[in-house]
């Protein structure tokens, strides 16, 4: 009688969990527009089934935020990004905060269009050492009607773990936004070799034309030190049609003019 009663346990377990999962596959799987936007550009073509999504927007900490040019999501260096973000429609550029606002260069862009990176604070996903830290970058709008997902970076990780489809899905984007990380981190470089080089070419130009115009300055004080020192005199033409008149220099001033 007992084992009998277990089987009808491990029976009646298995089958509600067998309910539940058939349910989260075929019922209420519907999208308003901005999930559909979500899944058909970044899951769908990941073979994310549209159960699985459903799971995923509906996860703790899920929302939609809509933003215009201009407005700023988050100030950097000032506390820590507790949300993994996607840019779904529109722009954000990340910023040096510690430029004035006038002068600050935006130092890349996360776009919803499929052209660069889209997520925002992935990197918590996988590697806690960033974890409470500070974020590096300002965060602000670039275009209107701006549409931006945010998940609760733990809440997601669960969710992530519990299902390696949409694990896989946020890795190809993170993947994405590595790549392009990369080429952002050698752009840089090579920007800043080429300044760099422009900046010696410009110092090397301004030195030689310093040391030419130290050079003139200096032979002009020995030029003007010999003729003060030197002797003029007169003598007429052979035939008496007029007169010349002559400077002497001093032969150590000649001396001192030659070597120069």
């Amino acid at each position: 009688r007992a084992s009998a009663l277990w089987g009808m346990v491990f029976i009646s377990v298995n089958t509600y969990h067998l309910r539940k999962l058939y349910l989260e596959r075929v019922h209420d799987i519907s999208f308003d527009g901005d999930e559909m936007m979500l899944y058909t550009d970044h899951f769908q073509e990941c073979d994310v089934e549209p159960w699985q999504f459903k799971k995923l927007i509906r996860s703790g900490g899920c929302r939609f935020r809509r933003y215009d040019k201009g407005d700023v999501i988050i100030e950097g260096g000032s506390k820590p990004l507790k949300d993994v973000m996607m840019v779904v429609r529109g722009e954000v550029g990340a910023e040096d905060p510690r430029y004035d606002s006038r002068t600050r260069p935006l130092l890349y862009s996360y776009r919803g269009d499929g052209k660069n990176g889209c997520v925002i604070g992935g990197t918590a996903l996988v590697d806690s050492s960033v974890k409470g830290k500070n974020y590096p970058h300002r965060l602000v709008v670039t275009e209107n009607d701006t549409l931006v997902v945010k998940w609760d970076a733990d809440k997601l990780k669960d969710v992530m773990e519990s299902d390696k489809d949409i694990e896989s899905a946020f890795l190809q984007s993170m993947y994405v936004e590595l790549i392009q990380g990369l080429r952002r981190q050698r752009s840089d470089e090579e920007r800043k070799k080429d300044r760099r080089s422009k900046l010696q070419r410009r110092a090397a130009k301004r030195t030689t034309a310093q040391i030419m115009s130290d050079s003139l300055h200096e032979f002009e004080s020995i030029a003007k030190h010999a003729i003060h020192n030197g002797r003029t005199y007169e003598e007429r033409n052979p035939d008496g049609s007029g007169s010349q008149v002559y400077l002497e220099l001093k032969s150590s001033d000649k001396k001192m003019e030659r070597v120069f």
